[in-house]
């Protein structure tokens, strides 16, 4: 139990230390070594590094993964638009705007455009951040079927390279797709944080004299 937590650690500070994108793969080794230092001690004597060896995160080179990103709530888009990740007990809500993503011409190109990003993007994000459990997911309405059929297709291709069992419903008729993702820890999130000892996780302090 204690190696396979502390083999789930390593992967989050692996991680960690991979997005900071340091000059050299030395500095690399250095940054895990002190996360693991920080993190992880008295066992982080159990930790030996290995080179040129990959962890398989599968997220693209070093600086597409931006580490302050990951415990945020607003993920941007390359077209201007972005995600807005929220997480509850009972499932995780995430909604698509489009924010900068306003097009010139033809408004359902653009917004099919900006879901078919956000359903790459929110594949991506489940497995940065390890979220498993019920996801309901808010695409900009839609008024044709075939795109509609585009982007459940792209966001079962993206999910298909993620090794945790996963299952793609269809977009109903007030836009949300529904998917559940097996859930194999607490989230990379719940791993890396504590709820605020002021506000008890809520988000806000309430002010009686309002």
């Amino acid at each position: 139990m204690i190696r396979r937590a502390l083999a789930r650690a390593v992967c989050g500070l692996a991680l960690a230390a991979a997005c900071a994108a340091p000059a050299s793969a030395q500095d690399t080794d250095r940054s895990l070594e002190d996360l693991a230092q920080q993190k992880l001690n008295p066992l982080a004597q159990e930790i030996s590094l290995v080179a040129n060896v990959s962890f398989g995160f599968g997220f693209g080179p070093r600086h597409d993964v931006q580490p302050s990103l990951t415990f945020q709530p607003v993920i941007p888009l390359p077209s201007g638009g972005y995600l807005f990740i929220e997480r509850t007990e009972a499932m995780t809500i995430i909604d698509v705007n489009t924010g900068k993503s306003v097009g010139k011409t033809n408004l359902e190109a653009t917004v099919t455009n900006t879901n078919l990003e956000a359903a790459r993007e929110v594949a991506r994000q489940l497995r940065l951040r390890d979220i498993g459990g019920i996801i309901v997911i808010d695409f900009i309405d839609m008024l044709l079927e075939k795109n509609k059929s585009q982007v459940e297709t792209a966001m079962k291709e993206a999910l298909a390279v993620d090794k945790t069992r996963s299952q793609v419903f269809e977009i109903g008729p007030l836009g949300l797709m529904q998917v559940t993702r097996k859930r194999v820890s607490g989230g990379l999130v719940e791993s890396f944080s504590e709820t605020c000892p002021t506000c008890e996780g809520r988000g806000i302090l309430v002010n009686y004299e309002a």
